[in-house]
């Protein structure tokens, strides 16, 4: 694999590229799924191949292939640059890279226990063993489950010295009690609305104990039946537990600081950001004791890595910091705009997709919690929708609850509610008017994923944050 990086980079040097970048990649999955009884399917996959980015007088050229072979990296690159000298026929403003000294290094997910190693007998009976908890529950009508995991081994070398080799794993698992009486159906999920899913092995699965949880998930799809509807006429507190939080924060939080989208480079779906340049450092984003960081070296985050697909080595960055906005999601080429340096958010989503930025672990320094009245609380959602720039978010949630009373910890459960939409949240709603910086209170912190985004206008898999 780095021969072929080698001699990619070397055509597209003699072919009159000033700069390139070349990935080869392999990835390697595996999913199951099961329902009530049955396994519904288990799949294998493998997805091979390497991409080349190249400058031509300032402006980019890409191309990839799925051979991984001598010809093919020299074609590959080859295309690139032609792309690069077509690009540099129309105007704009010259590609500008940030600098960045030669990279250098091996990287691997650490984990416990290679999931790929696990029998796949193993796997299957811990997904029927919880469908059958969650079936042995009156009232549940559908039990279902599914595992997941993937290994991705690449490797990264550029024309200015670099040659990174990287192990990636990210593995997770679900299920999912639907209950039905009288025509309605309610749905209960766990660990989230999907799953739950981290940079980490078979540990990850073991320590979710999908079985251990699945009566508790289908006992709560059953009450949902007679639950009342959350109330839409109360001004209180609205408390977001961890599932719900982790979306508020990938999509309030993580997409508008995306600096490719706040310059209007990838503007996907909800349009650009409303973070413009000029809130940078000045803008209030949230109350005093709010602060928000973007870490790529998180143990176990889905967003964790040894360097970025650009050879910018993982770091933390502050986003906002005591309640001002003090940083972007940033590459090398946007970076210098602003006079800075890639913070090293760059990645390919496969050895076919152009690199660009992608969410590392954004998230909120400490737990906040302080709830003085009654408050519902929403913990899994069910749908949601990005508008109006990235301000904004619509949820729909599996369900809420309302609790007695709050001040400082979580108090006692007073009753179950069925889902509302939580419409219009923003970052002015969510964080402006925080007022207690929260310790931990016994409460455990994990890092939330998400398996599926919109960004770059496909269902990219794999998102972090």
């Amino acid at each position: 694999m780095q021969d072929l990086a080698e001699t990619a980079l070397n055509v597209a040097l003699q072919l009159g590229a000033s700069y390139a970048d070349v990935r080869v990649m392999e990835r390697f999955t595996e999913a199951i799924q099961v329902k009530n009884d049955r396994v519904e399917g288990v799949a294998s996959g493998e997805e091979i191949g390497l991409n080349v980015r190249v400058l031509f007088e300032g402006a980019w050229g890409f191309a990839s292939s799925a051979r991984l072979d001598v010809r093919a990296a020299q074609q590959t690159a080859a295309l690139a640059v032609r792309i690069a000298k077509a690009s540099a026929l129309v105007s704009g403003r010259p590609v500008d890279l940030s600098p960045l000294p030669p990279q250098r290094g091996v990287y691997a997910t650490p984990i416990g226990r290679d999931p790929f190693a696990v029998p796949i007998d193993q796997k299957v009976d811990v997904l029927l063993r919880a469908c059958a908890a969650m079936q042995a529950v009156k009232g549940v009508t559908i039990a279902s489950g599914q595992m997941a995991y993937g290994r991705e081994h690449k490797i990264f070398a550029s024309s200015q010295g670099s040659s990174i080799e990287q192990t990636l794993y990210d593995t997770g698992a679900g299920i999912e009690a639907a209950a039905m009486a009288e025509g309605e159906v309610q749905v209960r999920s766990y660990p989230n609305s999907s799953m739950q899913v981290g940079s980490a092995g078979y540990e990850l699965i073991e320590a979710l104990d999908l079985v251990g949880n699945a009566p508790r998930v289908a006992e709560e799809a059953v009450q949902l039946l007679s639950a009342k509807q959350c109330p839409s006429d109360v001004i209180t507190t609205v408390v977001l537990d961890g599932p719900q939080t982790a979306l508020q924060i990938h999509e309030s939080c993580g997409h508008p600081i995306e600096l490719d989208r706040v310059l209007g480079m990838e503007a996907g779906f909800v349009g650009k950001s409303f973070l413009t340049l000029d809130k940078l450092g000045t803008f209030r984003y949230g109350s005093d004791v709010v602060t928000i960081v973007a870490d790529a070296t998180t143990p176990g985050g889905l967003g964790t890595f040894g360097w970025d697909d650009e050879g910018v080595p993982a770091q933390s960055t502050d986003i906002v910091k005591d309640g001002r906005f003090v940083g972007y999601l940033m590459s090398r080429d946007t970076a210098p705009l602003l006079g800075l340096a890639s913070n090293g958010c760059v990645r390919a989503d496969g050895w076919n997709r152009l690199p660009m930025i992608r969410m590392t672990n954004v998230s909120v320094h400490q737990p906040i919690l302080e709830h003085r009245r009654p408050a519902p609380q929403f913990p899994v959602r069910h749908g949601d929708r990005l508008g109006d720039q990235t301000r904004q978010a619509r949820r729909h949630d599996q369900e809420s609850y309302l609790y007695r009373d709050h001040a400082r910890v979580l108090g006692r459960l007073r009753r179950r509610l069925r889902s509302r939409a939580l419409d219009g949240m923003g970052h002015a709603e969510l964080w402006q008017g925080r007022t207690d910086p929260g310790d931990a209170h016994g409460a455990r912190r994990r890092a939330g994923a998400l398996p599926q985004c919109a960004r770059g206008r496909g269902q990219m898999g794999r998102v972090r944050g």
